[in-house]
């Protein structure tokens, strides 16, 4: 879920039920093409979009993979606000080291 004005970096908090905060598109051009890459990924992925879940985060971060056919995509997400350790189950085992 993007929130909205998430996508470009609003640097101000927007209420969520009044839609009457006009958002500046321009202000984070950077952050904007990186959400359009993401964006595009997940629309170009059938694994995100159609795969089986398998999680393995804990209460520093997200991790999980999603995996159809020969396509298996690795997402890690920090949920901190400061670097986080985060040692990965051995079930991973060598399919991300090239990643």
């Amino acid at each position: 879920m993007i929130y909205n004005g998430q996508e470009v970096g609003c640097p101000i908090r927007l209420n969520y039920f009044n839609n009457s905060t006009a958002i500046d598109w321009t202000i984070n051009a950077d952050i904007a093409a990186e959400y359009k890459k993401l964006i595009a990924f997940r629309n170009n992925s059938d694994a995100i979009r159609l795969g089986s879940l398998l999680s393995y985060s804990n209460n520093d971060v997200c991790v999980f993979t999603k995996s159809i056919n020969n396509e298996k995509v690795l997402v890690m997400v920090n949920l901190r606000n400061a670097a986080v350790n985060y040692q990965p189950p051995g079930r991973f085992g060598n399919h991300f080291d090239n990643a």
